[in-house]
């Protein structure tokens, strides 16, 4: 399950159900395109240089990810893709 919520008023502004399989990235952007303040939370599955070219590009929003230690990246090019 995938949530979009308003932590002013507690209130759910969507949601997504979805296999076990599906990578969080995958529903990502349909998610962030609900988001109208101007940070987007989520966790290290949603750390991915697709989903951050997405909020950049087409959110505007200012991404709050946790870092996902699988991927493999040093800290420098975390930095240089933030």
């Amino acid at each position: 399950m995938h949530i979009s919520l308003n932590l002013v008023n507690k209130l759910i502004i969507d949601w997504i159900i979805t296999g076990g399989s599906t990578h969080d990235s995958k529903v990502a952007p349909k998610i962030a395109d609900t988001c109208k303040p101007k940070y987007i939370l989520s966790d290290s599955a949603y750390d991915s240089n697709q989903f951050y070219g997405y909020i950049f590009e087409k959110t505007g929003l200012i991404p709050v990810i946790d870092t996902n230690r699988r991927r493999g990246l040093d800290t420098e090019k975390q930095k240089q893709l933030r």
